[in-house]
């Protein structure tokens, strides 16, 4: 399962203008998943007022790191999910919550 962090030595940035998570090893039921194996993962965020997400895929299955510098300020939520090469979706993962001032 993906992950989210808020500190640079649990895997998050120092500051809440980037989100950073870990590729997952394994599949939702429990066999591995090799590198080779991840085609995308998308981030879904929203304004907590909002009802729905919008999505922003990152296309590089190895990137772990996404900057929110050009998001307008606001109170956010996101989650995150990993894509295989076959298109299956994982959950999303737990929400973390993002103040941007």
């Amino acid at each position: 399962m993906d992950t989210f962090g808020q500190t640079r030595e649990s895997g998050y940035a120092n500051t809440p203008r980037e989100l950073s998570w870990t590729a997952p090893l394994t599949r939702e039921d429990g066999s591995s998943l090799a590198p080779g194996e991840i085609a995308e993962f998308r981030i879904y965020y929203r304004l907590r007022h909002q009802e729905s997400y919008r999505v922003i895929r990152i296309e590089s299955p190895s990137a772990t790191r996404l900057s929110l510098a050009e998001m307008a300020p606001g109170a956010y939520e996101f989650a995150i999910t990993t894509v295989d090469i076959e298109g299956l979706e994982s959950r999303r993962s737990t929400p973390v919550t993002v103040d941007l001032i």
